[in-house]
């Protein structure tokens, strides 16, 4: 209330009258609505006696509702303030050109006196930041940038602190970061309020740690560089404690969330020029020995920015002259607003070369690199593109044969005279529907899929991509299957506009009338039709329930409706029975699937008679349900491989896949759960130890094991896995089972010499079971034959200020604790942000340089398995080993 002036408030004199707006300057507005006109006039009255209290001026104003809705500041009309807002600052900041595809959202110097008016809460300052309005980096900040106190950051101010953080210099941003936390401006911090400057920080990415744990690491710090005697610390020695990682510093800026909001893509575009990086010094270099300046005075700080004169200037007017300073250094010429850093709109000029020019001088080059990448693509799935090509060769030859034959070889028989190339059509998508439905059975043989993994035709045939292969043919079936319904509907059309005498050609159809027989006769009056009609109808449920989003949540539906193909092929058999056209063709392709899945089948159903007991669960953070049980006599497995459980309470035929999670000299099985649809969620609340008390688990039936590309992972003299998400369970009984066979060479000759595993995680603590796995390969890999990379994802990227912070207190724990990381407590090395892949994968080249073949193994999210695949073609086409790699999306 201290801070606001005058208060408008409006009623509505529309019928009724239930309608009230409170206006309060910079502040979206509050619209209230009434169920009568007397509860509104007892809460305006309620409100004039508060504002006449505190003093404050208010106006009543009657209007239209219309009027109201159209001219209040709702929420959303705020937001789109703000956005432009936020746009006219990160232009002007970041020294970006509007996209073609904004000008409808663009800026118009019309509304410049609109922007510079519009002054931002903490709460959406805090928003802007990425960050909670109560911390205290956010209310420190605020309160730095708050430069006449009244609770609101300006244009200016925003502006100020965004060129700050994003083109200041390394000591500049240092100052600002020290004056953050030197609240009286004494010119010094004490070693209580170091701690909580780097906690704060870490408060921000959300990575709390211990006050001992920080206070060592600080202590650490004022050791290392002779500062552990001194109670307080002045900027110099600020500078000092910090000298080591200046070159994390350097560039490191603050993640505005907002600039992603209003430049969500593709900055490359964007960016008129790059701005021009400081010097960067030597790592070993002082800060206080910089060439060109007084040995006096502070490096890379402005004679205002010192920290001897900086003590006569407010901490803002610290960040205003170094933003008015770096944006003169730059040329920026802007629109002369009165007292305000505003933006010129129609200054935009484009200093960059001409783009014809340089794609002409490197076309050559780019045309020797698109021959490369399709070389590298066609050389890691020429397996998948040689079976793909001879699937669709098969099936055109079969459409090709049928339509020959019935427009060339049997024109005499009448049926193309009378149906004219419909009935070629409709014979040509017949026999590849046989085709195409019959070859559905082999790719459902997941017990001879896995079977056959480990033979010799592994190398010639991608069993591994069976399901993908699984959908390409069932898409090509209802295909086919469109094509034969629409040719036959046209078909009869024809039909039933031809006089009677011409349907003796049917030799098995049998007229009792002259009457022309109608769409009724052909559709449902014969076996044909009436199978025809059913056939349409069940295939339509059995895809319309195999969509994603049927599976994703209505899986039981899903389940239930794939076993309608039994009476689909029963169908199919009795559809060419009557044999009205030709004799049936079916047999020769569904005889040979139909015996193999029978008996892939019966597999199956022996192995599920048995009842596994469950012999511990325990729930896990990110709703995961560990479920550790016995492991069947005589069952064999490999690390990577999966399995399909059913749980006897909720129903013994619903099976659902799950990748093992333990090693195969493991006595015991184990799976990692995550509760995403209601099946998992059921599991989930069926296995909580709460809730069953001293009570014995559930019993469950156990499906497998089934093949999948990750158990291939040792195949490869080098192979690097990638996991994200519950992506990583593979991976927990490959790690395991690496460092098991890795222990008894003299047992197991291994042509896998070396494993990579990056983990990408939004938090550790989010699968803290895995860490537990880590933690137990590291004690018994004494060889170092693991690497472990551990990448913590946050909402903030390298260069952000708080990753920085991560990194300082990361590396100087380290050094207190055996190289044990703060974070995890692994000897992992642990990074802040998302992995540079294609980097990495070099890396792994120039450490393995005579190794040809990399395996390269991921599993995770859609995103995550495109980013990899990117990074291999990257890495192979720019080293001389070929990075194979193999994924599973979960």
């Amino acid at each position: 209330m201290d801070s606001i002036e005058e208060v408008q408030i409006w009623i509505s004199n529309n019928k009724g009258q239930k309608t009230i707006v409170v206006k309060m300057p910079k502040e979206y507005d509050l619209i209230l609505i009434f169920p009568n006109y007397n509860m509104r006039t007892s809460f305006l009255t309620s409100l004039t006696t508060t504002l006449k209290t505190y003093g404050k001026k208010y106006t009543i104003m009657e209007m239209r509702l219309k009027t109201i809705y159209e001219q209040a500041v709702t929420q959303k009309k705020r937001n789109m303030q703000l956005e432009k807002f936020f746009k006219s600052v990160f232009s002007e900041a970041f020294d970006m050109d509007y996209d073609p595809n904004l000008e409808d959202h663009g800026v118009e110097t019309a509304q410049v006196k609109e922007m510079l008016s519009i002054e931002l809460t903490k709460e959406e300052f805090a928003h802007a930041l990425a960050c909670k309005p109560d911390s205290e980096f956010v209310e420190n900040m605020f309160s730095l940038l708050d430069s006449d106190r009244n609770g609101y950051i300006s244009f200016r101010d925003f502006l100020n602190a965004v060129v700050l953080f994003s083109k200041g210099t390394c000591q500049e941003k240092l100052h600002l970061l020290f004056r953050m936390f030197d609240m009286d401006g004494k010119g010094c911090l004490q070693k209580e309020e170091l701690s909580r400057m780097f906690g704060s920080l870490l408060e921000m990415a959300n990575n709390n740690i211990s006050k001992p744990d920080l206070e060592s690491v600080v202590d650490s710090m004022c050791s290392e560089n002779g500062l552990n005697d001194q109670s307080s610390y002045n900027f110099e020695d600020f500078c000092q404690l910090l000298s080591p990682q200046m070159d994390k510093i350097w560039n490191a800026g603050l993640e505005w969330k907002g600039r992603k909001n209003c430049y969500p893509s593709n900055d490359k575009k964007r960016f008129r020029k790059s701005p021009k990086p400081s010097p960067k010094p030597s790592p070993k270099a002082s800060p206080k020995a910089t060439p060109n300046v007084s040995p006096k005075a502070t490096p890379n700080v402005s004679p205002k920015l010192s920290p001897k004169s900086s003590l006569k200037y407010s901490p803002y007017q610290d960040i205003k002259a170094s933003s008015a300073i770096i944006l003169q250094s730059e040329g920026n010429n802007t629109l002369k607003v009165p007292d305000v850093l505003s933006i010129d709109i129609g200054r935009r000029k484009s200093n960059t070369p001409n783009i014809e020019n340089r794609r002409k001088s490197v076309s050559s080059l780019q045309h020797a690199s698109k021959l490369k990448t399709v070389a590298h693509f066609v050389e890691n799935n020429r397996q998948h593109i040689f079976f793909l090509v001879l699937f669709f060769g098969i099936c055109l030859g079969l459409f090709t044969e049928r339509f020959y034959y019935y427009t060339v070889e049997r024109e005499h028989s009448g049926l193309r005279a009378l149906m004219s190339y419909g009935i070629s059509t409709t014979r040509g998508a017949a026999a590849a529907m046989s085709f195409t439905f019959s070859l559905l059975l082999l790719t459902m043989c997941r017990n001879m899929i896995t079977w056959l993994r480990g033979t010799f035709l592994n190398l010639y045939i991608p069993f591994d991509s069976h399901v993908a292969f699984h959908k390409v043919v069932a898409w090509s079936a209802l295909f086919f299957t469109g094509l034969h319904v629409i040719g036959y509907s046209i078909n009869f059309y024809q039909l039933a506009t031809q006089p009677t005498k011409h349907l003796c050609v049917f030799d098995s159809i049998v007229l009792r009338t002259e009457a022309l027989p109608g769409f009724e006769f052909w559709f449902f009056g014969n076996m044909t039709g009436c199978t025809g009609v059913l056939l349409v109808v069940v295939i339509c449920i059995i895809y319309v329930f195999a969509t994603q989003a049927a599976r994703q949540f209505i899986f039981n539906g899903f389940w239930l409706t794939h076993k309608l193909i039994v009476i689909m092929y029963v169908l199919t058999i009795l559809h060419g029975a009557s044999v009205i056209v030709q004799k049936p063709m079916f047999f020769v392709y569904f005889i040979v699937p139909a015996i193999l899945f029978a008996m892939d089948k019966m597999i199956s159903l022996s192995r599920k008679k048995t009842e596994i007991t469950v012999i511990g669960a325990e729930k896990l953070p990110s709703d995961i349900t560990f479920l550790e049980f016995k492991r069947p006599s005589k069952f064999e497995y490999k690390s990577g491989q999966w399995v399909r459980i059913a749980c006897l309470s909720h129903g013994r035929n619903e099976f659902h896949p799950f990748t093992i999670t333990s090693a195969p000299h493991e006595d015991t099985l184990s799976l990692h759960i995550r509760a995403l649809g209601p099946w998992t969620w059921n599991i989930r609340n069926l296995f909580d130890p709460e809730s069953l008390k001293d009570g014995p688990y559930p019993k469950l039936f156990l499906d497998g094991p089934y093949g999948a590309g990750q158990q291939d992972w040792y195949q490869y003299e080098v192979s690097v896995l990638v996991g994200a998400g519950i992506g990583v369970t593979p991976y927990a009984s490959i790690l395991k089972d690496f460092v098991h066979m890795a222990q008894m060479r003299s047992t197991y000759k291994m042509k896998c010499q070396k494993l990579y595993f990056i983990w990408v995680t939004g938090s550790q603590r989010h699968f803290e079971w895995l860490l537990d796995i880590i933690r137990e390969v590291e004690e018994v890999d004494q060889k170092g034959i693991v690497s472990i990379d551990i990448f913590i994802t946050q909402f903030f990227q390298n260069f952000d200020l708080r990753t920085c912070m991560l990194y300082i207190c990361e590396e100087h724990f380290q050094k207190l604790s055996g190289g044990r990381s703060l974070f995890t407590g692994l000897k992992a090395t642990t990074h802040f942000g998302r992995p540079q892949l294609s980097s990495m994968f070099q890396a792994v080249h120039r450490t393995h340089p005579m190794v040809r073949k990399v395996g390269v193994f991921s599993c995770g999210p859609p995103g995550l398995t495109k980013s990899v695949e990117e990074a291999t073609k990257d890495a192979s086409n720019t080293t001389k080993a070929l990075f194979e790699h193999h994924f599973e999306n979960f």
